[in-house]
């Protein structure tokens, strides 16, 4: 899937579950003014409130690419996540020299000015093998 139509989904889930929310918040005061049941209407908003910190929890933890966290990525070994998800698409590992290495992401033929170039989930590691940055990335040239 590409990672347009991923991050307008992500957004398009933050909006309604934030606006089932205020809507479940005004009827929760407005059953509190009136003193009607509240157990239904607090299900409801309590529900909403752990569906939208999970939406959020999950942009602010994949920023670069739906398919791997950033947060678990940055700080672990490369090795690690090579083991975790298979050999790398471009670059290679080099013991006791800092490098990069990455995992094709899509190719980017979107509706918004696409370029039509191999987008990589690049991961910047040191000499010790610890992965410090992560990054979208094109080809040499590209």
């Amino acid at each position: 899937m590409d990672q347009y139509y991923v991050t307008l989904t992500v957004l398009f889930v933050i909006a309604v579950l934030s606006t089932v929310g205020l809507i479940a918040a005004v009827k929760l005061i407005r059953a509190v003014r009136r003193k009607q049941p509240l157990a239904g209407r607090i299900v409801l908003l309590s529900l909403d409130g752990v569906l939208l910190a999970g939406a959020v929890l999950f942009a602010m933890s994949h920023p670069t690419c739906w398919k791997y966290s950033d947060w678990a990525i940055v700080g672990s070994e490369i090795s690690s996540v090579e083991e975790k998800y298979g050999p790398f698409d471009t670059g290679s590992v080099q013991e006791g020299r800092p490098g990069k290495a990455g995992y094709y992401i899509c190719t980017d033929d979107g509706p918004v000015m696409p370029d039509h170039l191999e987008h990589y989930y690049m991961m910047h590691y040191d000499e010790n093998g610890i992965i410090t940055k992560v990054e979208e990335s094109l080809p040499a040239g590209g």
